[in-house]
């Protein structure tokens, strides 16, 4: 699991929410940290080991498809534990928590392009702009 306060997303040329590639937060609406579904391997390689992760994303939502085609997969909290549950085997109830987060779940808003910048991380990267 990756918890997250939200996600940024640059709005497509032809989208409705386009300025100047300025960045969209998206996040619960609630404020509550987002979990999204990952997978974590731990591997050798010439004598180095290596743990790595990647965030499963899922096709967009109605809301997110104005930005991109697909988003992170976003764990409800019933859903945690089935994700880490190492003793469950059953693809298709894995497979079935990977689906696109209800659009009325999540809020967006327009924030600085300061966060275009990786020396950039202070809660002013999250704060809404117009």
């Amino acid at each position: 699991l990756i918890p997250v306060a939200g996600f940024y997303e640059w709005p497509k040329a032809n989208s409705k929410h386009f300025d100047q590639k300025k960045p969209l937060y998206i996040s619960f609406k609630n404020d509550r940290p987002l979990c999204f579904a990952a997978v974590w391997d731990r591997w050798e390689q010439s004598g180095n080991i290596i743990e790595s992760f990647s965030i499963i994303t899922v096709p967009a939502n109605t809301m997110v498809a104005d930005f991109h085609d697909r988003m992170p997969a976003i764990l409800n909290e019933p859903e945690l534990n089935i994700w880490l549950d190492h003793d469950i085997e059953d693809l298709r109830l894995l497979k079935s928590l990977l689906r696109p987060r209800d659009k009325d779940d999540l809020q967006n808003q327009r924030v600085s392009s300061q966060v275009n910048n990786w020396r950039h991380e202070s809660p002013d990267c999250i704060r809404k702009v117009n």
